[in-house]
């Protein structure tokens, strides 16, 4: 189910040319045992599924778990850099990504701050 680009050269790497990339060394085992479910489910399916490969790979309690690893496993930069390289993602590519990923957390940050801040001045309001 891999797509390929007009040239037919695959838009994804396949999880054995990844596995002898330096990025995937320097994945510790679960890192590596994530994303090979992740990737080599999502490139068959063409359905990335994050919990799933947790699911798979972890010993989560619920699916509420599951989602929680995933998204940790998702954040590391090590595992980052493979999904990269998964997606032939340029470096300019990568660093847009992570900018709006990191702007993304800052504004949700930014969001708790502020209502944090109005029940401060609302409980002052009321104090009087």
């Amino acid at each position: 189910m891999a797509t390929t680009d007009t040239s037919g050269t695959s838009v994804t790497r396949s999880l054995s040319e990844l596995m002898s990339m330096p990025c995937w060394l320097a994945l510790t085992n679960q890192q590596g045992s994530f994303l090979g479910s992740y990737i080599s489910v999502g490139r068959s399916t063409g359905k990335y599924d994050a919990v799933r490969a947790a699911k798979l790979n972890y010993r989560c309690r619920d699916s509420k778990g599951a989602q929680i690893r995933a998204a940790q496993l998702l954040n590391s930069s090590a595992v980052r850099l493979v999904l990269d390289a998964h997606y032939r993602r340029s470096e300019t590519d990568a660093g847009i990504l992570e900018v709006k990923r990191l702007l993304k957390q800052s504004l949700k940050l930014w969001k708790r701050a502020t209502a944090a801040l109005e029940a401060i001045e609302a409980q002052e309001k009321v104090r009087g």
